[in-house]
């Protein structure tokens, strides 16, 4: 049985497919520089987008983690 994404996955998801679509919906009317200069705009909106989601998602994996398996410091001793 395949998983369901998450909602919060599923939301970030949906965002990004809803930007390329308007993002298409603009740049067929365009050409030229102004056409590179949209989707390098575009592209850049997208992608600061998605790697702030990733670091709020991975700082939340890091704090969730640590409170099942707290980090202690080693025990180890080594021979002088």
């Amino acid at each position: 049985m395949a998983r369901r994404p998450r909602p919060n996955l599923f939301n970030r998801t949906k965002q990004l497919k809803a930007n390329l679509t308007e993002s298409d919906k603009v740049a067929k009317t365009l050409s030229g520089d102004k056409l590179t200069a949209y989707l390098t705009e575009q592209n850049q909106k997208n992608t600061d987008y998605a790697q702030k989601k990733w670091q709020t998602m991975n700082n939340s994996l890091i704090v969730h983690s640590n409170k099942l398996a707290p980090v202690t410091k080693s025990k180890l001793t080594f021979n002088k």
